[in-house]
């Protein structure tokens, strides 16, 4: 006999359900006996490696699984999606500004209309923008400040430029509502004056930069890098126009206006009849041509417009050549980039030939290799040469942000993180690597041993189990391939036995992987016991599972399946002492969160019973993967079925005298530390001992169902194993039959009349013939009676209408009728 993948001794069978001899059915991994012989990984001696023990002391005392543990609000992080909102916002009014102001400074735009109303709203926005800075944290050497006061310290130099600048825009604001049947002498130029203080809202600029940079880094994600080069050289093109469009302003407002004092001005070659968009492309035009050193027709009538001018060429000639180096630059980057893949291929050209490799395998390789050159693959942490200045801790934690999604998509991980933050530091500084591969690369082969334990990141991976079978001349068997979906575990074996891969996995698309080494992993738990104690509990409870694989209830263990590993299984199995870790961790969660609301006094007597309970092992709590505490419970139930049909249900218990009608399937409660399988083996040792010898199992089954407790008042989450089997022989157990005759009702035929069920019919509960088809003769139906432990239980063959039927409320009388007509059991 063999154990199965839930524990059981149950006969040994292949990977596709069908009886064979033993020896003609291992996989081939060198041993007969595979997967029994898997040994478990010995960590009790730590590995020697760089430890980060000394960043714990410095470490951010962040809960990393709460994504705001690190800010108070949105409203107070830099970088939330309100500031974000408002960043754009302000961006988009500080554009139309630097645009706007300049033109109706130069000619002279009446305040009105769209105008008034837009100057009204700007000038609202960047009043309360000067609030809002007062209130929005910074990030100093990577940590989040939200300190009132510092904010305020850091703000209060660039709170003067910003006062100033409102100030201005204010009066001015002001003196134009207020001076509207001013004449357009000295007081139109005190209004014009009042203008410029908009002119400083080009210092604010700065403003802007954070939200460039955010641009640019969705540029630098989405964008590849031929687009992203287009995209620089239309973004410098458009500030280049931006700056052609101040100085053709200014150029118009010197000549214009009369600032320059004298008679004559360029402006005089328009008359009366020339409308401001002639008046913009004319100056629009001469600035192009100063900046660009080109040619053009208006000519410089006083020296004023000459000094303004030589400014623009000498400008002119350095913007010019700045331009040209830059867009130089970007080229020559190109055409070296390209060089370099050109280089490439010619050398692979060259080998290919001086190894004389046959035409067709030629071409393979060319065009694997020139799509490899033309994709554009991951970025991975080596690359990133400015990760080396960061600090161990800073570093540790940007680690953990990456991989989280993964790492906590893993129950395991989540109690982990839950029971120690540093430790997530010390292992993530470390315990991992996230290498990168391209299509159709092969992350590992099948019958190799594994180094180490991967969760896909990003792409999809095609998982193909290759089983050999040994003996006879048996070639593989290759079943389907699977599609690894991002998120989900490849060879976790790997981190708590000696495991040999099973299968191969090939990379579909460019994806990105989590490599865990096992090693590391240990290691970074050794300075945390309890972390220590769960990890090493939980490869022991996966070693047993593993050893005992191999049956049609649960097939061999893969690389991507190992039966009967749930995060629930597996606490359920696990010893009183890493059972209570798990649930104390657990009920303090509860604790924190009742804290954040108002709890009742029923509440928090409820979980003080609960721990109470944890710590004798009557209940286990455990984090869910999203980090939610729940109470597992979990049973076992037998489902046997004849050919005909009919099912072997348990109608009835007899415990100190009195029988009990029940009707339910045979099962039993999991005791602490035990496994599903060894559950089953007592259940069919115990309750179902004359059928033990005769019983086939033919499939399991998992139920769950989650409600709330009443009792406990959290989450409870109810586990059913049901084992499908049939009998294979037939078994003697005392019988029994009704000793006191069931009263016959005429109208009925020979169906049975139950005392007190003619008040049902009389209800409506039962109106139709064909229901009262369901009854049966109970009177005369042969009921086996199984003694175990002083106790003993009632059970009979019932086709599934009548299960349904003593199952159901309505059924109930009939079903204690049926009981009480048995008598004492034999």
């Amino acid at each position: 006999e063999k154990r199965d993948t839930l524990g059981g001794a149950i006969e040994k069978r292949d990977t596709l359900g069908g009886a064979i001899d033993k020896r003609d059915t291992d996989l081939e991994t060198g041993d007969a006996k595979w997967p029994a012989n898997v040994k478990l990984r010995d960590y009790s001696t730590p590995r020697a490696h760089a430890t980060v023990k000394g960043l714990l002391t410095n470490a951010s005392p962040m809960t990393p699984l709460d994504d705001h543990a690190r800010s108070t609000s949105h409203l107070r992080d830099p970088n939330g999606p309100v500031h974000f909102v408002w960043s754009l916002v302000g961006l988009s009014l500080l554009l139309i500004d630097l645009t706007l102001t300049p033109f109706a400074l130069a000619w002279e735009l009446p305040f009105e209309g769209s105008l008034q109303v837009y100057s009204i709203v700007s000038l609202s926005f960047w009043t309360l923008d000067i609030a809002f800075t007062f209130v929005t944290g910074y990030y100093k050497d990577g940590v989040l400040i939200t300190g009132c006061f510092q904010i305020a310290r850091r703000y209060a130099r660039a709170f003067v430029l910003d006062a100033a600048v409102v100030t201005c825009d204010w009066f001015s604001l002001a003196i134009l509502l207020g001076a509207a049947d001013a004449d357009g002498g000295s007081g139109f130029r005190l209004l014009r004056f009042t203008k410029i203080g908009r002119l400083l809202r080009v210092a604010l600029l700065l403003r802007a930069v954070r939200i460039l940079g955010i641009v640019e880094g969705i540029v630098e994600r989405v964008l590849v890098e031929r687009v992203r080069v287009l995209f620089a050289m239309s973004s410098l093109a458009v500030v280049l126009a931006w700056v052609n469009h101040a100085i053709a302003c200014l150029w118009f407002f010197l000549s214009h206006t009369g600032a320059s004092g004298a008679e004559r001005n360029w402006t005089d070659m328009f008359d009366s009849s020339s409308t401001v968009t002639e008046q913009y492309v004319s100056a629009f035009h001469w600035t192009i041509a100063q900046v660009t050193l080109g040619s053009n027709d208006i000519v410089c009538t006083n020296h004023i417009e000459r000094i303004f001018n030589i400014v623009c060429l000498i400008v002119g000639l350095v913007v010019a050549s700045t331009i040209v180096s830059m867009f130089s630059a970007t080229m020559v980057e190109l055409q070296m980039e390209n060089k370099e893949k050109n280089h490439k291929l010619r050398m692979l050209r060259r080998y290919l030939r001086e190894n004389d490799v046959s035409h067709g395998l030629t071409v393979a390789v060319q065009q694997q290799v020139s799509e490899r050159i033309r994709e554009r693959r991951i970025l991975v942490e080596s690359q990133v040469a400015a990760m080396q200045l960061l600090s161990s801790s800073l570093r540790a934690e940007l680690r953990f942000e990456v991989a989280k999604h993964s790492l906590l998509g893993h129950a395991l991980f989540v109690q982990l993180s839950t029971l120690a933050a540093p430790w997530c530091l010390e292992f993530c500084q470390c315990g991992f690597e996230m290498p990168t591969l391209s299509a159709q690369d092969n992350l590992f082969f099948s019958n190799g041993e594994s180094k180490a334990t991967y969760v896909l990141m990003k792409g999809s991976v095609s998982y193909t189990v290759e089983v050999h079978m040994a003996g006879g001349g048996g070639g593989p068997l290759l079943e389907p391939a699977s599609c690894v979906q991002e998120g989900e575990w490849l060879a976790e074996a790997t981190l708590w036995v000696e495991w040999v891969h099973v299968g191969s996995a090939v990379a579909v698309s460019a994806c990105q992987v989590l490599q865990i080494s096992p090693t590391d992993f240990h290691s970074s738990t050794l300075g945390f016991p309890d972390i220590h104690q769960i990890a090493c509990e939980y490869g022991r409870q996966y070693h047993r599972r593993i050893t005992a694989a191999g049956t049609p209830s649960a097939s061999f263990p893969t690389d991507l399946v190992v039966p009967s590993t749930d995060w629930e299984d597996m606490v359920l199995s696990m010893d009183l002492q890493a059972q209570c870790i798990i649930s104390n961790a657990a009920v303090e969660r509860l604790e924190v969160g009742r804290s954040t609301r108002r709890a009742t006094t029923t509440e928090r007597s409820a979980h003080a019973a609960l721990r109470d309970e944890i710590c004798v092992g009557k209940s286990i709590l455990v984090l869910n993967s999203q980090g939610v505490p729940e109470r597992i419970a979990s049973v076992v139930v037998i489902h046997i079925q004849s050919d005909c049909g009919a099912m072997f249900v348990q109608v009835g218990k007899y415990e100190q005298g009195l029988t009990t009608p029940t009707c339910e399937f045979p099962g039993l409660k999991r005791e602490s530390c035990e496994l599903i399988g060894d559950a089953f083996m007592r259940l069919k040792s115990t309750k179902l001992s004359p059928l033990a010898d005769s019983i086939q199992v033919l499939r399991s089954e998992r139920q769950t169902a989650t409600k709330r407790s009443k009792q406990h008042k959290v989450n409870t989450k109810y586990l059913r194993s049901i084992f499908y089997c049939t009998l294979l022989d037939d078994f003697e157990a005392p019988t029994c039959t009704a000793l006191m005759p069931f009263e016959r009702d005429p109208t009925m035929s020979s169906k049975l009349s139950v005392p007190g069920f003619e008040s049902q019919l009389e209800a409506g509960e039962v109106e139709t013939t064909a229901t009262m088809a369901l009854l049966g003769d109970f009177a005369t139906r042969l009921v086996y009676f199984f003694p175990y432990s002083e106790k003993g239980a009632f059970y009979a063959w019932l086709s599934n209408e009548e299960f349904e039927l003593l199952s159901s409320p309505a059924g109930e009388s009939i079903l204690a009728t049926w009981m009480r007509s048995l008598g004492k059991p034999p």
